[in-house]
């Protein structure tokens, strides 16, 4: 008799709730509760972005703001590799769509680590107005 072998994830991630990671899964509980108090609505996972030449990331959550109705997407990281600082690296110099919250910690711990806001064109020149925010 042959038993399947489960796969396992590259970074050793377990799926939680259909999340990929117990992370994402904390943080989407996050998200929920700031929801239920009326700070955001609307959130949505696994939501697909164009930053530039082809280049897309599927980023974990994507929600509004219910003050200033704007889009933020918001990305649960339990370890940063080479393509992360490369798309991290676009998103703040304009490339991103809005801004980006990054939460970083444990699963029992997540913390927002930093938040993202891309850079702006002003007569054709970049300017960075509150680039990353730590």
């Amino acid at each position: 008799m042959v038993w399947p072998v489960r796969r396992l994830n590259k970074f050793g991630a377990q799926r939680t709730d259909g999340f990929a990671s117990k992370g994402e899964a904390s943080l989407h509980q996050i998200l929920a509760l700031r929801e239920k108090a009326g700070e955001i609505k609307l959130i949505k996972c696994q939501q697909r972005v164009h930053l530039v030449c082809g280049i897309y990331w599927k980023v974990d959550f994507q929600f509004y703001t219910t003050k200033k109705n704007r889009q933020v997407w918001a990305e649960f990281k339990g370890f940063e590799d080479a393509r992360y600082l490369l798309i991290k690296k676009l998103w703040a110099c304009g490339f991103g769509p809005g801004e980006l919250e990054v939460w970083k910690g444990s699963w029992q711990r997540p913390y927002l680590a930093e938040k993202i806001v891309p850079a702006k064109a002003y007569n054709g020149k970049l300017f960075r107005q509150n680039k990353i925010h730590k």
